[in-house]
């Protein structure tokens, strides 16, 4: 390893170390740190070996015996009466796995102590050993020693004993022992603070010597399979696997740190869940490659890490090697050659001269007899650790390997947090597609049932088959395709017959075929929507077959532009949003062609989102997939060339710079043309700035530069006849006077899109910022607060959404699915009442982008429903009271700057109080000496340190006063989270669903409780002008996203028959006012006018229902005051005469000003001083 240089480098290890050194410490159990479990092995240990021994009998005698004495139903049912099975104490009982060498790890699981019970070898008959003997006499031991556990009083009480399956296997049952919620039991038997699993597992001392026998030829009894041979050999092992870990311990000081470290990391993944049955791999298997590579691994068999190195060195070295190394096309053994024994009876008796096999056949014979064909032999040479695993799950442990090194590589962020304490398993999460698939373990007629034998539960068999037609077919397309499934089964009470049915010998079962198992995709970028798949040319009759075997009819022979004339598959896309859902049809494609009884019902139901951001708007173009919001940038560009072609202005334009959503593919819908919208609907104006020439003649006087901009408004809209242009002046807020900045010119482009057009001047902000902040001006408090409000709206319009316009449209281009997911956000938000009211809709697409920007623990979201959950998840989880959420759009943020970051997170947090009041004092003894300057710092004061409750940071504002300063306040925030964890919660359930309640589920997330308000006001919808945009809960529970593409091209391009398909713009329509959205206007104006009594919420996006709160500062009654600025009434206070709010009279007001606007208002709680 290279020792790093580079001193932020060097800082980003030390950090790193520190927080792995902190992280271990904390999860390590000592021994002496748990007595009660080490009171409950021993407990366990005295059971065991104080059972008495039982007779043979045949197996159904003995396990009727049983369950009539103890209640213990053996859980390997065999109806074979020549079976026969007894019992005999065991000798011994051990301790294995990384509790024995002190190296268990307490994860968000717990941790798991594996006893093993050796079986005494009288058990086994060699004359009449077969397959069903061996399972059915390990069952019975089994079922004997849970019997004891239970017949104790003490550890019935304390303790939940349960059967369970290693690796999922029925062949293979366990006992797990938990502990009872504290108090339940002995105090001396409880260990439930340790949040143990304890696991009995049956073991063989040593390899029996009938296991080499492939047929006796004086008995019928049918061979042993490669897989059952498999199993019996595991059974043998344990103990060589503790004492294989403990040398390692001792020859590398910090192997047991190292693996406590990768448990910590695989439990993030989902990786060893108490018995886990869902993985065939995990911390064990990793813990055996760190053995390996301790001793080979390197170039001419060198060893490829060093036993000095650290834990952290470790962890990375085979992470490394795992992310790199293919186990099926590379094998991998522990033991020495000679040491290399066979496990498929090459050597039995029937054999002359017992020869034995090259360790090349060895491997070779593990890899036809592993699921995956995938090898990495134990240090004994007769087990292959990786022989269930199967090539689906290797690959997600090897992507997320690659993905963990690649963010531990990136030292500009601090990736600690997402890799080691962060739950990374939640599918939506964590693949940017997940479907659901039914009856995964229905056997499938082109397989052999004896490789459903082989595995430890069909499903599995299954999961890799679908794993590898997707991975080939979809090619490109993915970079990842996982497959996860578990048995029917995972553990159950010891009075309770197992459900391990299967489909390979029973009639179908409807309560049984809801069996299901997840597929999760991780998309290619642009790759994975891409509509034509080029397949071989004809002249390969081989790769021409395999194509069609794949694709079926829907494969076509084409000729392309370049000449070739190959097979291709062609996919149909109705509009560009829906262009993201061809993968999609692909899967269902592919599915309903090859695995049919695994996707009966097949449906995507998150995917159903995407309905909620189609344009309502079609446009009439040749090409109905076109991307509408391309065409308005076109438009756009066009247009910005003819403003720079005038020539009969004062002054030259140089150029128009947009800062509208619209325009960086992050508005909710497109930018609409007048000839797609229909008359009278809204239309959302294409916000810009027009830079003018260089002059030195703009007036210094704020009030002249006004009257001046207007002057030029009035003289581009006579130079531009042809795109007819008008002139607003939007209210001015009070004290604003004649300075601020609410004139602009709306016009229209060549194609009808409505342009908001403002100038821009360099000198005007500063000439603002001297007159707000200039402390020699006598005003009073008011006029000089609204003084500070015009220069931040300023600062906001020309400053900072330009800024932020420039960053997201670059995000936007680097990641497509960005754009959309923001529109989901902006949806979600403005469903639940969230718009930008009390939201600034700049936020979404900050969160969005911290989603995309820093992805850890995962890849960058590949799809937009992937980003909305996501970011759903960065809000509900992220600790906004306790840390700021850093933003760095494009790698600029030095460590100087993070830690101003910090410093100006404390200031805003913990030492706002104290700051205000030094600054009460000041004003206090400011006013006396010089009383009309109080104003000037009351004003600074409100404006200069506000309280955010979210602190988000960007490279030009590291204090978080652009976006969230003042809003959302924490009310709103805390309504943010509770909505985001509720909706993320449901969405979860629904994409789990195999049946239609999915959708439903799936929809209660964007059902707003609309009781949580004080106050709802329901308004007429003839007084919506944006009826189109308006949420319908239909988009989620009407058609299904598989249904999107289907339309016909054709039907896409017709002209809608309502009459908003008309003919192109040609200049001479009428102007009509941009923007206008008059039930917004009158909520915005509601908040305005009751800004110190209610809080109104409103979805901005053509909502006809606004909820609003009463504050809290007006809920009780208060002393008169001259400047109290609310509507009151007199009261009689315990200390006086009082003033309370008149809420009836205010609400009575409210009615008044919406007038036929409003056609009910619903009171949920009674207004104060009622």
């Amino acid at each position: 390893m290279t020792a790093p240089t580079n001193p932020a480098e060097l800082y980003g290890l030390n950090l790193l170390q520190m927080q792995i050194d902190e992280l271990l410490g904390e999860v390590r159990v000592p021994h002496d740190s748990v007595p009660t479990l080490q009171a409950a092995l021993k407990k366990i240990k005295a059971l065991v070996e104080a059972t008495e021994a039982m007779p043979n009998k045949s197996y159904p005698k003995a396990a009727s015996q049983l369950k009539k004495k103890s209640r213990v139903i053996v859980p390997y049912p065999v109806t074979d009466k020549s079976v026969r099975v007894g019992f005999q104490p065991p000798t011994k009982v051990n301790v294995v796995g990384s509790y024995a060498f002190q190296g268990a790890t307490r994860t968000r699981f717990g941790f798991n102590v594996d006893v093993v019970v050796p079986m005494p070898d009288e058990l086994f008959a060699t004359e009449s050993m077969g397959s069903q003997a061996y399972f059915s006499q390990r069952a019975f031991f089994l079922s004997v020693l849970a019997a004891a556990l239970q017949a104790d009083k003490d550890a019935q009480r304390a303790w939940d004993i349960k059967f369970a399956l290693l690796r999922g296997d029925p062949r293979r049952p366990i006992i797990t022992v938990r502990a009872k919620p504290a108090g339940q039991g002995s105090t001396d038997l409880d260990f439930s603070a340790s949040n143990a699993t304890i696991r009995i597992l049956p073991a063989l001392g040593a390899v029996p010597t009938w296991l080499r026998i492939v047929r006796r030829p004086d008995t019928d009894l049918p061979a042993l399979t490669d897989a059952e041979r498999a199993i019996i050999t595991e059974d043998t092992v344990y103990t060589t696997h503790l004492a294989t870990l403990h040398r390692a311990q001792q020859d590398c000081p910090c192997f047991r740190d190292a693996a406590s470290l990768a448990r910590v990391w695989f439990s993030q993944l989902g990786y060893d869940n108490g018995h886990d049955t869902q993985h065939q791999f995990g911390a064990f298997h990793w813990s055996m490659i760190l053995v390996h590579l301790l001793q080979a691994g390197g170039p001419r068999g060198s060893r490829l890490l060093s036993n000095q190195l650290s834990a952290y060195q470790l962890f990375r070295g085979t992470l490394n090697y795992l992310a790199t190394h293919d186990f099926a096309a590379q094998p991998v053994s522990l033991a020495d050659a000679k040491a290399s024994r066979p496990v498929d009876g090459s050597d039995s008796e029937e054999e002359e001269g017992n020869g034995e096999e090259s360790e090349a056949d060895t491997l070779e014979s593990h890899q036809n007899a592993a699921l995956g064909g995938l090898v990495l032999l134990d240090p004994s040479g007769r087990v292959n650790l990786l022989r269930t695993v199967p090539t689906t799950e290797m690959e997600r442990v090897r992507f997320a390997a690659a993905n963990t090194m690649a963010q531990l590589d990136d030292q500009a962020a601090d990736h600690f947090m997402a890799l080691f304490l962060q739950a990374a398993d939640a599918p939506l999460l964590a693949y940017d597609h997940t479907f659901t698939l039914a009856r995964l373990d229905a056997p499938l007629a082109d397989v052999d049932p004896a490789v459903y034998a082989s595995a430890p539960f069909p499903a599995l068999v299954n999961a890799q088959r679908v794993q590898t037609l997707l991975k080939t077919a979809l090619g490109t397309r993915v970079r990842l395709v996982h497959v996860a499934c578990a048995p029917r089964v995972t553990s159950w009470d010891l009075a309770e017959v197992p459900d391990t049915h299967t489909d390979n010998d029973a009639e179908e079962d409807e309560d049984k075929a809801g069996h299901s198992g997840t597929l999760g995709l991780i998309l290619n970028g642009s790759e994975a929507n891409r509509v034509v798949d080029r397949g071989p040319s004809p002249e390969d009759p081989e790769a021409y077959a395999a194509f069609r075997a794949i694709w079926g009819d829907r494969a076509e022979l084409r000729r392309f532009k370049d000449g070739s004339i190959v097979e291709s598959v062609v996919w149909s896309s109705a509009s560009a949003d829906s262009t993201h859902l061809v993968i999609v049809d692909v899967v269902a494609y592919l599915l309903r062609q090859h695995f049919a009884d695994q996707a009966p019902a097949f449906d995507y139901p998150v995917g159903r989102l995407y309905n909620t951001i189609q344009s309502p708007i079609q446009f009439k173009v040749e090409n109905h997939s076109a991307n509408q919001y391309v065409a308005a940038i076109q438009s756009f560009g066009k247009f910005v060339e003819f403003l720079r072609s005038l020539r009969h202005l004062p002054l030259d334009i140089k150029d128009a710079v947009p800062f509208s959503a619209g325009l960086r593919y992050t508005s909710l819908f497109p930018p609409t043309n007048l000839s797609a919208a229909r008359q009278g609907a809204h239309l959302e104006p294409i916000e810009a700035h027009l830079v003018f020439e260089e002059s030195s003649k703009w007036p210094r006087d704020l009030v002249a530069l006004q009257k001046t901009k207007v002057a030029f408004y009035l003289a581009l809209q006579a130079a531009i006849p042809r795109n007819r242009g008008k002139l607003i002046v939007e209210q001015l807020d009070l004290y604003q006077g004649a300075i601020g900045t609410g004139a602009a010119l709306d016009v229209y482009t060549g194609e009808g899109y409505p342009v908001r057009l403002r100038i821009l001047l360099p000198m005007e902000e500063e000439v603002l910022r001297k007159v707000a902040t200039d402390s020699q001006r006598p005003l009073p408090a008011a006029a000089q607060a609204a003084l500070v409000r015009v220069y931040e709206a300023h600062q906001t319009l020309y400053t900072r959404r330009p800024w932020l316009h420039g960053r997201v449209q670059a995000l936007a281009l680097i990641h497509p699915v960005y754009g959309q997911t923001v529109r989901l956000l902006k949806r979600w938000a403005g469903v639940h009442l969230l718009g930008e009211l009390q939201v600034p809709a700049e936020l979404w697409e900050l969160l969005a982008a911290a989603v995309f920007l820093r992805p850890a623990p995962w890849t960058a979201p590949g799809s937009a429903v992937a980003g909305f959950f996501r970011t759903l998840d960065l809000v509900a989880r992220f600790n906004w009271k306790a840390e700021p959420l850093i933003v760095d759009f494009n790698d600029e943020m030095t460590p100087a700057m993070r830690q101003e970051v910090e410093e100006q997170f404390r200031l805003n947090r913990n030492r706002i109080a104290e700051q205000l009041a030094r600054k009460m004092q000041r004003n206090t003894a400011a006013k006396r000496a010089h009383p009309d300057q109080s104003a000037v710092a009351a004003a600074q004061l409100t404006h200069g340190t506000p309280t955010a409750a979210m602190f988000i940071a960007t490279v030009p504002d590291l204090a978080s006063r652009w976006w969230t300063a003042h809003e959302p306040r924490k009310v709103v925030l805390h309504r943010i989270v509770a909505l985001a964890r509720a909706t993320l919660a449901s969405s979860q359930t629904a994409a789990a669903a195999v049946d239609p309640s999915g959708v439903a589920t799936l929809a209660s997330g964007f059902v707003t409780p609309l009781t949580d308000y004080d106050v709802v006001i329901h308004f007429d919808p003839q007084c919506n002008p944006q009826k189109e945009t308006r949420f319908d809960i239909s988009a989620l529970t009407g058609r299904s996203c598989l249904e999107v593409n289907t339309a016909s091209s054709d039907a896409a391009q017709q002209p809608d028959k309502g009459g908003r398909a008309g003919p192109a713009f040609n200049g001479k329509a009428t102007i009509q006012r941009i923007g206008l959205s008059p039930i917004s206007e009158f909520v915005r104006d509601l908040q305005r006018i009751y800004a110190d009594t209610l809080l109104f919420f409103y979805d901005t996006n053509g909502g006809l229902v606004a909820g609003a709160i009463w504050l809290p500062t007006v809920r009780k009654p208060q002393h008169f005051r001259a400047d109290l600025a609310l509507n009151t009434m007199p009261v009689d206070g315990t200390t006086g005469p009082q003033v309370a709010v008149n809420g009836p009279a205010i609400l009575s007001e409210i009615s008044r000003l919406g007038a036929e606007m409003i056609v009910d208002m619903d009171i949920n709680r009674p207004p104060p001083s009622v």
